[in-house]
């Protein structure tokens, strides 16, 4: 389901959501790994939160920042926070600014989209 909503170029999330777990997410546009973000599930509890290392080689191998995403409860909804920390250099976080607001765009538009459906 991710590759749905996350990008067009996303052609496959691999993932194993477990604690330690590893993910892996394959852009269509790019068989070469040092382009994929990936991680490892740190923490997770149902309905509250999840947290991740993400990581990019093509940055550099030390390039490890965290993401967590919490969960609560409002007026019978579902929301969520998320925070991308633990960047290195200050010109990574732009770029991953820009990109993940993309990408929650479009989760609320296939948000959006399965609840009129239903």
């Amino acid at each position: 389901m991710i590759p749905k909503w996350w990008s067009p170029t996303v052609r496959a999330f691999q993932m194993k959501f477990e604690v330690g777990g590893e993910y892996r997410v394959i852009w269509s546009n790019s068989e070469d790994p040092k382009q994929q973000p990936y991680g490892t599930f740190t923490k997770i509890v149902a309905y509250e939160e999840i947290e991740m290392t993400w990581r990019w080689e093509s940055i550099s191998p030390d390039f490890n920042s965290r993401i967590r995403i919490l969960f609560r409860e409002v007026n019978g909804q579902t929301e969520f926070e998320f925070i991308h920390e633990n960047f290195t250099l200050r010109a990574e976080i732009e770029p991953h600014h820009e990109a993940w607001e993309e990408i929650m765009d479009m989760l609320n538009k296939y948000a959006n989209k399965i609840h009129k459906d239903t």
